[in-house]
């Protein structure tokens, strides 16, 4: 093994466990600030690059450029969400929560895949697609911009 293939491995792990650390940060926020154990919140990221596909898909929208529409919209379904589901189990115990918010992730994603199909869908040319050499070393600049 060369030490450009070490250094290559170390520099993809670095920027997957930064992804990784920002999905940790909004599960960390959720039970911080709501006092709430949500198990839905992958599907509620998983929602937000739907619909960052679909602008892209429909209306030829570069993802990045649709991140505040996208934010907004996933916003209102979280409130939505919150108003109807997540207030009345506030206060229940930590099973309850853990249950509920089980049963919303299995919604979710069973509505999704009924109404999109579980299809491997990519994003063509976007400002960050591609990658970027440093040294010998290729860097993705989607993991790059995430991370």
């Amino acid at each position: 093994m060369t030490s450009e293939i070490i250094i290559q491995t170390l520099a993809s792990g670095l920027l997957i466990g930064l992804i990784y650390a920002l999905i940790a940060i909004g599960l960390t926020l959720i039970f911080g600030v709501m006092d709430i154990v949500n198990f839905s919140h992958g599907e509620f990221l998983m929602l937000g690059m739907y619909s960052s596909f679909w602008l892209y898909a429909i209306y030829n929208l570069d993802p990045v450029y649709t991140l505040p529409l996208t934010a907004i919209l996933l916003f209102g379904v979280g409130a939505i969400v919150y108003r109807v589901v997540i207030k009345k189990i506030i206060d229940a115990p930590m099973l309850a929560q853990i249950f509920t918010t089980f049963g919303l992730m299995i919604l979710f994603r069973g509505l999704a895949q009924f109404l999109w199909k579980p299809d491997f869908r990519t994003v063509g040319n976007s400002v960050v697609s591609g990658t970027v050499s440093v040294a010998g070393i290729q860097i993705g600049l989607p993991q790059l911009t995430a991370g």
